[in-house]
């Protein structure tokens, strides 16, 4: 007999749960290849995972089902203060990163995530429609030349901080995300290049596993204010920079979900509730089942089901008799 591995993931007050009974790339620091990088548009991650939706998985049922992530063994928040270097012209930014703790003492605080200009290093710039790093005056650029952006001048922001992972992740897979950092951001662990994304308000997520070690790990993310990416973001708002939304690690086991779909639709009366759950497993799932359980408001099971996963991937399909449906005004939710 094999054991059995379930692993929850929690999406509104459905959760799903997977059963099993039997059995680097390189990054250049160098002035010329960064520079390269960061205004190449056909470039834009590098060992990024692919897009997926947001969950995080759980122990147990229980924890899925009240939703707060904090409470995931899997989960580990780094959110908090870091330590910062600020340099406004890249050439002098950290380039070593196998010896930032030896100098990082020296560095100042920063809270994260927050925007750096908020926290007193650079400006923060207010246009409508121009480029803000588009002056007559230096030492921006004189006019627009997409893909390019100021090399000379170009603020750089360097955090780093330290972590130990707990010891029940062991044999398991380790993700980072970044959930939003503005705008080509480099990830490091334990002075090892782990990837690389220049999307600024969706989340990059990494697989660090083979970086880690025992003990304390050290990490390091270096973000550059302006890419290529940049020219894409020209609207009337604040031109900001840095890690402006959460970072945090979580972890799974190495047969696991690597995305799913709920989609809750109506029969063509309107009066029953038509659920298509969709999910995609990464790993050997051979001998693997995906289950689902719905609930109402109360908590009260509402409908459920179970299928083998085949070439990876599930479907189940199901009908709610007489759903309460949502609407703006009566804001039903299962």
């Amino acid at each position: 007999m094999g054991k059995t591995l379930i692993n929850y993931a929690f999406h509104g007050a459905l959760y799903i749960a997977m059963s099993f009974v039997g059995r680097q790339a390189y990054a250049d620091s160098s002035s010329s290849e960064y520079y390269r990088q960061i205004t190449d548009p056909s470039l834009i991650t590098i060992n990024q995972e692919a897009p997926r939706a947001t969950f995080i998985p759980y122990a147990t049922d229980k924890q899925a089902i009240l939703n707060d992530r904090s409470s995931s063994p899997y989960f580990l928040s780094l959110n908090g203060t870091w330590k910062f270097h600020y340099t406004e012209n890249p050439e002098e930014r950290i380039v070593r990163f196998d010896k930032v703790q030896e100098i990082a003492s020296e560095w100042a605080d920063i809270k994260v995530p927050g925007n750096w200009e908020v926290q007193g290093f650079g400006i923060p710039i207010y246009v409508n429609h121009p480029y803000e790093f588009v002056s007559p005056q230096k030492p921006y650029m004189q006019k627009p030349q997409p893909p390019l952006v100021p090399e000379k001048f170009n603020p750089v922001g360097t955090y780093f901080r330290t972590f130990e992972l707990p010891e029940s992740w062991d044999g398991r897979d380790v993700f980072i995300s970044v959930d939003a950092a503005k705008s080509a951001t480099y990830i490091y662990v334990n002075g090892h290049f782990a990837g690389m994304g220049k999307d600024s308000k969706t989340p990059a997520r990494y697989k660090i596993t083979s970086l880690l070690r025992s003990g304390k790990n050290e990490l390091v993310i270096q973000s550059f204010r302006w890419s290529d990416a940049s020219y894409l973001e020209c609207q009337d708002f604040w031109r900001l920079s840095g890690i402006e939304r959460e970072v945090y690690l979580y972890t799974q086991p190495k047969t696991r979900f690597s995305d799913f779909e709920v989609i809750a639709g109506l029969d063509d009366r309107y009066e029953n509730g038509e659920l298509v759950l969709k999910a995609d497993i990464a790993g050997n799932a051979s001998g693997y089942s995906v289950a689902y359980r719905l609930l109402d408001a109360s908590g009260k099971e509402v409908t459920q089901g179970v299928r083998s996963v085949q070439n990876g991937s599930v479907r189940m399909d199901a009908v709610i008799p007489s759903v309460d449906k949502w609407s703006a005004e009566y804001p039903e939710l299962y």
